[in-house]
């Protein structure tokens, strides 16, 4: 999300999927959300009581599933 956001750089930022219960689960933390301690095991509810500025960006939806294909091609990127 801070490579498709450039705003978001430096700053507390983490992608949660399925945001309905408890502020939905981590799927990635940026650096910046990990010095507060949050990591990809808690829920954003939590996330947001370690650090109230953390952004939390949901997973974008398609026909009511986790449109995951963004992050598939942005590994894929990463790793070619």
């Amino acid at each position: 999300e801070q490579r498709r956001a450039p705003e978001l750089k430096g700053k507390p930022t983490c992608v949660v999927q399925y945001n309905n219960w408890k502020g939905g689960a981590m799927i990635a933390v940026s650096y910046e959300a990990r010095a507060y301690g949050i990591t990809r095991a808690m829920r954003g509810e939590e996330a947001k009581k370690r650090c109230p500025d953390v952004n939390l960006i949901q997973v974008p939806t398609a026909n009511g599933k986790s449109d995951m294909q963004l992050y598939r091609d942005a590994g894929a990127e990463v790793i070619r």
